[in-house]
């Protein structure tokens, strides 16, 4: 009985988490992250300079309003039983976000506000076994969750941040952890790492882990972003070559993205049975069209432009629009 009032319970305050964050946008990731981002053209007039910016522009998400810890690093509300907490990816999309409004104002206080959320990684690194550093997600987000998770998307964003701010200052503490950051990404999940392979030897980097193996498609991709800007800094050659592969089984793997109608989020319904795939939000699609345009502007393979242009077409389609919002709120439902 107290078995099944404790499941009761869980889904209860899943139900409640959701409602708050997706139907009255309170709370969440969203509050700080609140568009896909723009492309910078400023990145792609000088690809290799990564002072010029990320890929994309967040800046408007410097704005984030909070919460913060007193050294100003920013916290996630989740409500709920998981509450307020500590996201790695959030602490990197703020520092990105607040070194593209350096970039526009050239107002000191972003700089430092930026480095202070450098230092935060610094500060929070957790050495493996392996000898190989990752942020912990140290708090469990039912249903599936259970503290201490990781995440490639996470540790990517980290590394971007880390590298800036070695080049910014000079400070070797950065680029030795960001280095170690790295060596997650030669590394199986069953080892600890965030690497992944199928059957056939195709790569994936895992937004969450460990957890069943899901294929993210944002996360790898942004994952690929930190690997190309970590080869441009360290000119490491292992960098080059994870770059090229995931390149590959994202070619291979691309076609199962697309529903026709709209990109998917994930391929879980791969590795358990799922009476739904997992449809991708308006947001994320829109998210998955920055995405895959930017890979086109990296690499010149005309898939990307391909499917850049068709999942384009979806969001502009009232009936794909509408068949996504029914499809994402039953998933949710069913699974989250």
């Amino acid at each position: 009985m107290k078995a099944l009032l404790k499941k009761s319970d869980s889904h209860i305050d899943r139900y409640y988490r959701l409602w708050r964050v997706y139907v009255f946008r309170q709370g969440g990731v969203r509050k700080l992250w609140t568009a896909p981002g723009q492309i910078n053209e400023a990145r792609f007039r000088s690809p290799t300079d990564l002072m010029v910016g990320y890929f994309l522009d967040y800046s408007s998400d410097a704005s984030y309003d909070g919460p913060f810890d007193p050294q100003g690093v920013p916290l996630i509300d989740y409500s709920g039983t998981v509450g307020i907490q500590y996201n790695p990816w959030a602490v990197g999309h703020l520092a990105l976000a607040l070194f593209h409004r350096f970039l526009q104002s050239r107002d000191s206080r972003y700089r430092e506000r930026f480095l202070v959320l450098a230092d935060w990684f610094l500060a929070h690194k957790q050495y493996q076994a392996s000898g190989i550093v990752l942020w912990p997600y140290n708090f469990d987000y039912p249903p599936s969750l259970q503290a201490p998770w990781y995440s490639s998307l996470a540790q990517s964003v980290a590394i971007s941040v880390l590298l800036r701010a070695y080049l910014w200052t000079k400070k070797l503490e950065y680029l030795e952890t960001a280095q170690k950051a790295f060596h997650a990404f030669t590394v199986d999940v069953a080892e600890g790492g965030l690497l992944s392979r199928d059957q056939e030897g195709y790569l994936f980097f895992e937004e969450v882990v460990p957890a069943r193996i899901y294929h993210i498609l944002n996360g790898f991709i942004s994952t690929l972003w930190g690997i190309f800007e970590y080869e441009l800094v360290t000119n490491d050659p292992r960098a080059r070559l994870l770059f090229n592969q995931g390149i590959a089984s994202l070619e291979h793997y691309l076609p199962q993205y697309d529903t026709g109608w709209a990109s998917l989020y994930s391929l879980q319904h791969l590795h358990k049975s799922l009476l739904l795939k997992d449809v991708a939000s308006l947001f994320y699609q829109a998210f998955h069209v920055q995405q895959v345009e930017v890979l086109y502007r990296l690499t010149g393979r005309t898939l990307f432009e391909e499917y850049r242009k068709k999942w384009e077409s979806y969001l502009h389609s009232p009936v794909c629009r509408a068949r996504t919002f029914a499809a994402k709120a039953l998933f949710k439902l069913l699974y989250y």
